[in-house]
């Protein structure tokens, strides 16, 4: 006997996906443009060198090799949050410290404090959550929650990151 699946279930499931794509298409590029703005990629595997290779797994190690020649591209949110964290003197952390497991709340507004926020989307989008599925009303608000990151940082480092929101909220 075949199931059915409700409206609201396809809907739950397509907001899930949107907001896997903003994550991982936008907030991952604004950590990337961030880690760009502290350190070079010609200089990266140095700076790592000194403090902190011995803390990454192979294939982090292999990246921050190859970022001399490819950029940081292929950098995912796990290893960007571990260097622009351990790596970049000139980040401020967040107020209530790295590693935190909630959101910190919106007067808290150093980027570290937005940095934390990303790390933390990412885990409940990937790995805290029963089911691919989001409501209309939680959606609304980590939406909102990406709008102020998507500001803040536009103004730190002169890019249309509020734009590309937009638009990717559209696709």
């Amino acid at each position: 006997m075949a199931t059915s699946v409700s409206s609201t279930d396809n809907e739950d499931t397509t907001r899930f996906c949107r907001l896997g794509i903003i994550i991982i298409d936008e907030l991952t590029q604004i950590l990337r443009d961030l880690l760009q703005n502290e350190i070079s990629p010609k200089q990266i595997l140095n700076k790592v060198k000194k403090k902190f290779l011995n803390k990454l797994r192979p294939k982090q190690v292999e990246l921050i090799k190859n970022a001399k020649t490819r950029g940081y591209q292929d950098f995912d949110i796990e290893l960007l949050y571990k260097l622009l964290r351990n790596v970049c003197q000139n980040i401020q952390p967040p107020s209530q410290n790295w590693g935190v497991s909630d959101i910190p709340p919106q007067n808290e507004v150093t980027v570290g404090d937005d940095i934390e926020r990303i790390r933390l989307l990412r885990n409940k989008l990937t790995g805290y959550i029963p089911k691919a599925a989001i409501s209309e009303i939680e959606f609304k608000m980590d939406l909102l929650i990406i709008s102020g990151i998507c500001t803040r940082i536009q103004t730190l480092l002169k890019k249309d990151y509020v734009k590309r929101l937009q638009d990717a909220e559209e696709r």
